[in-house]
């Protein structure tokens, strides 16, 4: 179950989902990037289902505002176990429920 405190940590991601048919569509904020530049996109969890091992194909596009045209590609990604426990990921240090008397 998603918490107020939660909706308020994805407020301030620098991307948002949206939902294109049967497709989920994960939009960044725009940057300032140079041609030829390079920059690292902040990471976007994934809660999928599919078999581990099994590739999952991940279509990009790019929009260039000065020029026209976009760039986009695919790359597979291989499926493996979490190495995250999400197990009280959320939880403040100075709100854990008090001990049971």
């Amino acid at each position: 179950m998603l918490l107020a405190r939660d909706y308020q940590a994805m407020a301030r991601t620098q991307w948002r989902v949206e939902r294109r048919d049967e497709d989920l569509q994960i939009i960044f904020d725009p940057v300032d990037l140079r041609a030829h530049a390079r920059i690292t996109l902040p990471p976007v969890p994934l809660f999928i289902s599919p078999h581990l091992g099994s590739p999952l194909v991940v279509q990009w596009s790019a929009a260039s505002m000065d020029t026209h045209g976009n760039n986009t590609g695919a790359l597979a990604l291989t499926l493996s176990p979490s190495t995250l426990s999400i197990i009280g990921a959320h939880q403040e240090p100075d709100s854990a429920p008090e001990p049971s008397s």
